[in-house]
């Protein structure tokens, strides 16, 4: 007959692998963080160049 208490973590390994799984939770979520401040930063520079390109067309057509 198998022995089932192999089958079932100590609980020592049962907390290691809940830490480790919100390491891991909390590593993608940094991760995603920092990809969305780079992408709102590249949208923001686009604008930024859209903004003084407006401005350009508009003292042209000033003059």
């Amino acid at each position: 007959m198998m022995n089932l208490e192999n089958n079932f973590l100590t609980r020592q390994e049962f907390h290691a692998g809940i830490e480790r799984v919100l390491h891991e939770i909390a590593t993608d979520r940094e991760t995603q963080t920092r990809r969305w401040e780079q992408q709102k930063q590249l949208w923001d520079d686009q604008a930024d160049r859209w903004k003084e390109q407006a401005e350009r067309w508009k003292e042209q057509d000033e003059r």
